[in-house]
């Protein structure tokens, strides 16, 4: 072999070796990624606008309820936001959330504990079928205790709607209070599943909305609080 040749071989030999040490570094960065990730308990936060943090929509990345969740469960949970504004439950209405396909990513993730949050949309005058809402929740929870990870599930009871008066297109408290915060821990009970009542905390907190209708950082941080201290969730200790 000439010089010139053993110089070229020399360096592809070189390039290769480079190519291989890159490669063997990412594979191993990506399984400990994968890894790190199965060992995470995930939680797939399930709802309308209220979970997607439309009252904090221009910092809902970190003020959301499921980002504030998030911050305050550490880095042993991975809490994914499913929050769709507008959606309802029930499936006749203009936009079910089921029928949606962050929806069916909800239970594609094989979620470790779910947390839903649907009915104050339901509560519009328009869309508003009690027996049809309890219907569809059970089935909807069934499809959910129907996964390989059979997650644990909590559903809330949404908080107080301000709105006076509303047009029948508004999400109604009349409904919210009358209705929801009694049949929602019906459901529960026939489902085997657990009641986080957001209701209690935000009846008297008008100051907790950024609209009448959707919490502000504060609200958010109340319904965090309201999860934590109803649920086994514990925050995490800071040093």
């Amino acid at each position: 072999m000439t010089k010139h040749r053993k110089k070229w071989f020399d360096r592809f030999i070189y390039i290769i070796l480079i190519i291989t040490a890159i490669y063997s570094f990412t594979r191993l960065f990506e399984s400990s990624d994968t890894s790190d990730k199965k060992n995470k308990i995930t939680i797939a936060a399930v709802g309308d606008s209220i979970t997607y943090g439309a009252g904090v929509a221009s910092t809902r990345e970190t003020d959301s309820y499921p980002a504030l969740l998030q911050e305050a469960l550490g880095k042993n949970y991975h809490v994914i936001n499913f929050g769709l504004s507008g959606r309802t439950l029930l499936s006749h209405t203009a936009k079910p959330y089921f029928k949606e396909s962050l929806a069916k990513k909800s239970f594609a993730v094989n979620p470790d504990i779910v947390i839903i949050m649907l009915g104050t949309n339901d509560s519009r005058e328009v869309y508003w079928q009690p027996k049809r809402y309890q219907k569809e929740y059970l089935a909807v929870i069934k499809r959910y205790q129907a996964l390989e990870s059979h997650p644990k599930i909590y559903i809330m009871i949404p908080p107080r709607v301000f709105f006076e008066n509303p047009q029948p297109t508004y999400p109604n408290n009349k409904v919210v209070d009358g209705q929801l915060r009694k049949l929602i821990p019906k459901i529960a009970e026939k489902a085997g599943v657990s009641v986080i009542d957001q209701y209690k905390g935000t009846e008297n907190h008008p100051e907790w909305f950024s609209d009448q209708l959707h919490p502000n950082l504060e609200g958010n941080q109340a319904i965090v609080q309201a999860i934590l201290k109803q649920t086994s969730l514990k925050a995490a200790k800071r040093n």
